[in-house]
C-alpha cells in the first residue's frame, strides 16, 4: 500500500481541525464574511454572533479574568466557552489555529470551578485563565508539526516546561496558533495548514512585531532575504 501523498496528510490535518469546532459556533452563511471583504477586525462586535457578555469577558485583560473567576463573578467554564467561541470564529475568518482542544479546555475548567467551590480558594494565580500556545510548545495528546508535513500525526507525548509552569498556576491551554514554516519566516504559511492571515486586511499576512533581540534581528535579515529571494550557506 502507497504512502499518503503530503497533500493528502495536509488535508486529513484540516478537516481533523475543522470537525472539532462545535456545530454551533460555525459562522452561519447569511453572516459570513465574503473572501473579498478584507477587514474583518470588528466582526465579532458587529455580527450579532456573540451575545454582550462573551464580548465583555472575550475583550478583558488576563488579570480582570482571574480576578473575577477568583471572586466568582464569572465561571471559569463561561470564560472558556466564550473564549473557544471566539477562537473558532478567528479560525474561520482568519486560519489561524494548527490544534483545537475545546473539550478539554471546557472539561478543565468545570474542574476548576468545582475546585474553588470545594476548596474555597483558586489552584493558583492563574486559575482558570484560557491560554493559547505557539504551535511550537508541546502539548500532550496534539501534534507540533511546526509546518513539517513528516511531523504531522506524532502527537507529543508530554508538556513543554511552559506549558508544565502555566497549567500549574491554573492556567488552561485550549488551543495552538499557526507558525511559519520552522519559524524561519515572518509570516505564518506551510504547506500542513496554509497561510494566516491579517484581520484589518485579510488579502495580506500577519505583522511581525520588531524587536532588537538578537534572534530577531537575524530573523529580520532572514525575512529581507527571502522577500530579494536570495539565499545563504551557514557554515558549521
Amino acid at each position: 500500500m502507497s504512502s499518503p501523498s503530503w497533500q493528502d496528510i495536509a488535508a486529513a490535518k484540516q478537516k481533523e481541525r475543522k470537525d472539532k469546532i462545535p456545530l454551533v459556533w460555525r459562522i452561519p452563511p447569511c453572516v459570513l464574511p465574503h473572501s473579498k471583504i478584507p477587514n474583518v477586525q470588528d466582526w465579532p462586535k458587529t455580527s450579532g454572533f456573540f451575545t454582550e457578555k462573551e464580548l465583555e469577558i472575550t475583550e478583558s485583560l488576563a488579570h480582570e479574568v482571574v480576578s473575577k473567576i477568583a471572586t466568582r463573578q464569572w465561571t471559569s467554564q463561561e470564560v472558556m466557552e466564550a473564549t473557544c467561541k471566539r477562537a473558532a470564529v478567528a479560525q474561520q475568518l482568519l486560519n489561524c489555529i494548527t490544534e483545537i482542544r475545546f473539550e478539554r479546555a471546557i472539561l478543565r475548567a468545570k474542574e476548576l470551578d468545582a475546585y474553588l467551590v470545594r476548596e474555597g480558594k483558586v489552584i493558583g494565580p492563574l486559575h482558570g485563565l484560557p491560554i493559547s500556545f505557539k504551535d511550537q510548545f508541546n502539548i500532550k495528546g496534539v501534534d507540533t508539526s511546526v509546518g513539517y508535513i513528516s511531523w504531522c500525526d506524532r502527537a507529543a507525548t508530554e508538556d513543554s516546561t511552559l506549558v508544565t509552569l502555566l497549567c500549574n498556576a491554573g492556567a488552561i491551554p485550549y488551543c495552538k496558533t499557526n507558525v511559519p514554516a520552522t519559524l524561519m519566516m515572518g509570516e505564518s504559511v506551510h504547506n500542513v495548514f496554509g497561510r494566516t492571515v491579517n484581520p484589518r486586511n485579510r488579502h495580506l499576512t500577519t505583522v511581525v512585531i520588531r524587536s532588537t533581540n538578537p534572534s530577531h534581528t537575524l530573523a529580520r535579515r532572514r525575512r529581507k532575504a527571502a522577500k530579494e529571494t536570495l539565499f545563504w550557506i551557514r557554515y558549521t
